[in-house]
């Protein structure tokens, strides 16, 4: 019994060494994995700043270019307004250069609020888990109102085009007073003074829900869109 009594005090002790040193490495590790769980937790926060900062970066470049090619074209438009003597054949190609400059930024308006548009849709559940979802109401500056503007913006600037392009071909024709060259071109005068009453009545729509929208969102007035943003009202 004594032996047994010894073998069982000698194990004893074996089992609390044994037992401390157990509890020593648990203790150590469930240090190491605090540490670790605190490490990954701060990246993690780290991570999660830099990709909303990457998000906002990506939404404020895409409505800068929005922003550029829409005051680019705002400018051309006010330009593109001026009286053209289509009797001076030197005008008419001078206005058929800018036509060419205009339609191009038109293009390049266009494409910018697509791309604007897409990315909204595309990221849209992005922008909700960074918190960013205050932009997401800029998708409607690229909806139906946008679409119909650039579609009016289009067909004048093409009723333009051949108005000015046939003049510019048939010049002599028209000047000399031929009935027949005088009838053609007061046809396409009269397509494209109707075309260019619609863009019109289309932009006043534009900027009017412009006006509207950067009213009901003030918050984001850094990312609007400068649609001739002037006060005009329908006559």
């Amino acid at each position: 019994m004594v032996a047994l009594h010894g073998f069982d005090r000698r194990h004893g002790r074996g089992a609390v060494r044994r037992a401390a040193r157990v509890v020593g490495f648990l203790a150590c590790l469930s240090v190491l994995l605090g540490s670790a769980i605190t490490a990954r937790a701060g990246m993690i926060k780290s991570l999660d700043k830099i990709e909303r900062n990457l998000v906002s970066r990506e939404m404020k470049d895409r409505s800068r270019n929005f922003i550029s090619a829409s005051a680019a074209l705002e400018a051309q438009l006010d330009d593109f307004g001026h009286f053209v003597n289509l009797t001076d054949r030197s005008q008419v190609r001078g206005a058929l250069r800018e036509l060419q400059q205009i339609e191009e930024l038109q293009k390049e308006y266009e494409a910018n609020g697509q791309a604007l548009a897409e990315y909204l849709a595309e990221n849209a559940r992005r922008l909700r888990q960074e918190g960013l979802e205050y932009l997401l109401p800029l998708s409607e500056l690229t909806a139906k109102n946008f679409a119909r503007f650039n579609e009016a913006l289009r067909d004048y600037f093409l009723a333009r085009k051949e108005l000015l392009t046939w003049t510019d071909d048939n010049f002599s024709e028209l000047s000399s007073g031929k009935m027949e060259a005088k009838k053609h071109f007061d046809e396409l005068f009269a397509r494209c003074e109707k075309r260019m009453e619609r863009e019109y009545d289309r932009y006043l729509d534009r900027i009017q829900f412009v006006n509207s929208f950067a009213q009901n969102h003030p918050e984001l007035s850094d990312y609007l869109a400068a649609d001739r943003s002037a006060s005009v009202s329908k006559e």
